[in-house]
C-alpha cells in the first residue's frame, strides 16, 4: 500500500501519517506539528475516548488520526474525492495499524446508486 515515493512521518503520541510529494496540504504538519493548532488542540482537549468523532471532508484523515490514535475515540470519516479517499485509507491502515476508524463512503455510494 505504501509506495517508494511515500514518506512515513512520526507525529503526535506515536501516531504516523504518510506523505508524498503531491501532499502539500499536510506537509505543514511536519514543519508546525499541528498545522491548525487552535482547532487541533481544541479537539485533543475536548474529545474523550468514549466519544465518536465525525470527520466530514476528511481529506487525508489528519483529524481522524488525532481523534482515534491520539485520543482513542471512534472516528467516522467521509471523503468524497476518490484519490484523496485512497490516501486517507492508506494513512488508516499503514502497516496493519488500523486507527479504529469507520469509513461510510461505500454505504453512501450504494445509497446514491439505489436512488437512481
Amino acid at each position: 500500500m505504501v509506495n517508494k515515493n511515500d514518506i512515513i512521518v512520526p507525529w503526535v503520541n506515536d501516531s504516523k501519517f504518510i506523505i508524498s510529494k503531491e501532499d502539500a496540504q499536510i506537509r505543514w504538519n511536519i514543519y508546525c506539528g499541528l498545522v491548525e493548532y487552535i482547532e487541533m488542540l481544541f479537539l485533543m482537549h475536548v474529545l474523550r475516548q468514549n466519544n465518536t468523532f465525525i470527520d466530514v471532508g476528511s481529506n487525508v484523515g489528519i483529524y481522524s488520526i488525532l481523534a482515534s490514535k491520539v485520543i482513542g475515540a471512534k472516528s467516522i470519516s467521509f471523503e468524497p474525492h476518490p484519490n484523496t479517499f485512497k490516501k486517507m485509507i492508506k494513512n488508516f491502515i499503514h502497516k496493519g495499524c488500523f486507527y479504529s476508524i469507520d469509513n461510510k463512503k461505500d454505504l453512501i455510494d450504494a445509497r446514491k446508486n439505489q436512488n437512481k
